[in-house]
């Protein structure tokens, strides 16, 4: 039975090991994604908002100087019309917009919308750069001289790439006319909904992530559970062990071990994520406009990350080590006085019992010394000797 007992408090043991392990890892996973804030703050100090548009551009003036520009298509690759791009899609008006994408998954995932629900409106934007690129053509228009008959165009007049105007052209509906176009051709779906956003096969983006809410809830589930499982654990160590006070200890130092390598671990994994993403900063894809950024949105999650898991980590450290303290002060004291030889023995209240030794096993010992008192006879004992 004693065998049966100790190997049920070392399996105990054991897997409460992993379960704090297990919890505090998930945990601090929890404390970083259970809500939007942490992964929005990432967003924001990365500098995507500011760069994203200036990457695109980047990339599709590259592509542009590969390849001979048609005739009505938008010279992103200059200055001035990538200023007007800018202005058209500030850093502030991407990220509202991102923002309320990250929103609408969050109050679906936690129930709060029973579909997902979000909505990115590009009419303004579309709308200011529709205005601020009729309004470059016709200051280029106003800019060029008249055409001579040697060099008079064929055809409609390309606002972009013309080198002269002939005489009496009306400019301005030559500007109008890139006005419509970008209206008409450029972001035909203005208002980007879950319903408007499908892949390959035709689902749209409700019906391609529609078990998300459940993983979502049941990983929550998970961390609660790995939770009630360590107290479980907990308790079945103490009431397993030849003592309460035994239990308790066995808790407080695998609560400090834990609590060390969990904090320990937590700097590790920062530290290597950090390393993997420098990495794979050196590596070069097709989107190296936004591939910094990202990588810093990694690096900032990581961080929380390790800071959730190293509060995790000290916790458990102050808490075993306050097991151990709290044990050590209500330690029962194990020796008594009875005396030293030849000397009466201590008085005590009356009523009282001599103290014994106890070990932590609550198992009374028998005391140090003995002390043998012989009984002195009484009167009555002396008138029964002098009857007989």
């Amino acid at each position: 039975m004693q065998f049966l007992r100790k190997s049920a408090m070392t399996a105990a043991a054991s897997l409460l090991v992993i379960t704090l392990f297990t919890f505090g890892f998930a945990w601090s996973l929890y404390q970083v994604f259970h809500t939007p804030n942490d992964l929005k703050q990432a967003l924001r100090t990365s500098g995507v908002y500011s760069s994203v548009v200036a990457g695109i551009l980047k990339e599709q003036s590259n592509g542009n100087q590969s390849a001979a520009q048609s005739q009505g298509d938008v010279p992103v690759s200059r200055p001035e019309v990538q200023q007007i791009i800018q202005r058209s899609f500030p850093p502030e008006f991407l990220q509202s917009q991102t923002e309320g994408v990250i929103d609408g998954f969050y109050n679906w995932l936690q129930g709060k919308t029973p579909k997902l629900e979000f909505s990115i409106s590009l009419t303004q934007a579309k709308a200011k750069l529709a205005d601020g690129l009729q309004q470059y053509a016709l200051d280029r228009l106003n800019s060029l001289p008249t055409c001579t008959a040697g060099d008079m165009p064929s055809g409609d007049i390309d606002a972009y790439n013309a080198t002269c105007v002939p005489a009496g052209v009306d400019k301005a509906a030559i500007a109008a006319k890139v006005h419509d176009q970008i209206t008409a051709d450029f972001l035909k779906d203005s208002t980007i909904t879950p319903i408007t956003v499908k892949d390959g096969n035709g689902k749209s983006l409700n019906q391609q992530a529609s078990n998300a809410p459940d993983v979502y809830h049941k990983a929550n589930d998970g961390v609660y559970a790995s939770g009630v499982l360590a107290a479980m654990l907990a308790a079945a160590v103490v009431a397993l062990a030849a003592t309460w006070r035994v239990g308790v200890r066995k808790i407080s130092v695998i609560a400090i071990t834990v609590g060390v390598l969990s904090t320990v671990l937590g700097w590790l994994s920062s530290f290597s994520l950090h390393q993997a993403a420098h990495r794979i900063a050196d590596v070069q894809t097709s989107n190296t406009f936004v591939q910094p950024q990202l990588i810093r949105v990694v690096e900032a999650l990581a961080d929380d990350l390790r800071n959730w898991w190293m509060i995790y980590g000290l916790s458990l450290v102050v808490l075993g080590v306050a097991g151990l303290i709290a044990l050590h002060v209500t330690a029962p004291k194990n020796t008594i006085d009875l005396g030293k030889p030849g000397m009466p023995p201590t008085k005590r209240p009356k009523g009282e019992a001599p103290s014994l030794v106890a070990d932590e096993a609550g198992a009374a010992q028998t005391p140090k010394r003995h002390e043998h008192i012989v009984a002195a006879p009484s009167h009555d004992d002396h008138d029964e000797d002098k009857q007989a």
